[in-house]
């Protein structure tokens, strides 16, 4: 999956760019999230993510389902 689909589906609105700075603030903003990532493969630079990555990402901030509110610690 290309890194930009993932950041359009928890960032529905606004420009393709805001979104993916958005997500590139959850990882690391989200406690654990870039750790578990990086020990995943992920690195910052990728422009496509694994689907052990997409999973990742749903279990520290939520399953994407209608207007996605981050998971707070």
């Amino acid at each position: 999956m290309k890194k930009i689909d993932l950041a359009r589906q928890y960032c529905p609105t606004g420009s393709p760019s805001n979104a993916l700075h958005k997500l590139n603030r959850y990882i690391r903003d989200v406690k654990g999230l870039k750790e578990s990532l990086a020990h995943h493969g992920y690195r910052p630079k990728d422009r496509s993510i694994t689907p052990k990555q997409v999973l990742i990402f749903h279990n520290f901030l939520g399953e994407v389902s209608g207007h996605f509110r981050p998971v707070k610690d």
